[in-house]
């Protein structure tokens, strides 16, 4: 199992798949050696096979939070959007202060056309992560789609004042340019 791990980890992946399927002959019920397995699965695209093995790895330990990420991303590529939605909504009560998920979270919302979905999950990743940008501009997006104007115009613009407050300036830069680009877009849709 230590040098499946390891072949893992160095991103031999053929090595680790056999070493795995030889750890699983022993055991199948070693929840690492599944989610790994899920996970070589969803890197080489065999996502019927990954869907399996995290599966199963779920079975015997549902708190796997990668299990669940990588199985909404699976199901956002077959565009099976409300399985990815409820699969995203639980990680986050495995994990309630990540940002990121509830901004993958707003991403399928905002798939799917629910802006309003969207904006709810985007202030709810702001309050944890005040000074993201990118949310900022995401959430001014849905709130124009959502008749709010002057909401994603105040976004927006908090979203260019977090830009100009940004101690990384290549950074601040290249966000400043997607706000104002975001802005632009806004305008020209509404």
């Amino acid at each position: 199992m230590a040098y499946a791990n390891l072949c893992f980890m160095l991103k031999r992946y053929v090595d680790a798949e056999e070493l795995y399927h030889k750890v699983l002959e022993i055991n199948p019920n070693i929840v690492k050696a599944l989610f790994n397995l899920g996970t070589i699965c969803f890197y080489t695209k065999n996502y019927e096979q990954a869907i399996s093995y995290l599966a199963k790895a779920l079975s015997l330990y549902p708190k796997i939070l990668g299990a669940y990420l990588i199985l909404a991303q699976i199901y956002e590529i077959a565009g099976r959007y409300n399985e990815s939605i409820k699969l995203l909504s639980h990680a986050i009560t495995l994990s309630p202060r990540n940002p990121v998920i509830y901004q993958k979270l707003s991403a399928m919302h905002i798939q799917m056309g629910e802006y309003d979905s969207a904006s709810q999950v985007l202030k709810r990743a702001l309050e944890m992560s005040p000074s993201d940008i990118d949310c900022r501009i995401q959430l001014a997006y849905c709130l124009s789609y959502c008749g709010k104007p002057k909401e994603a115009f105040n976004m927006l613009d908090s979203a260019i004042k977090a830009c100009a407050a940004s101690p990384d300036t290549m950074s601040a830069y290249a966000m400043l340019n997607k706000a104002y680009l975001s802005f632009f877009k806004i305008i020209n849709e509404g």
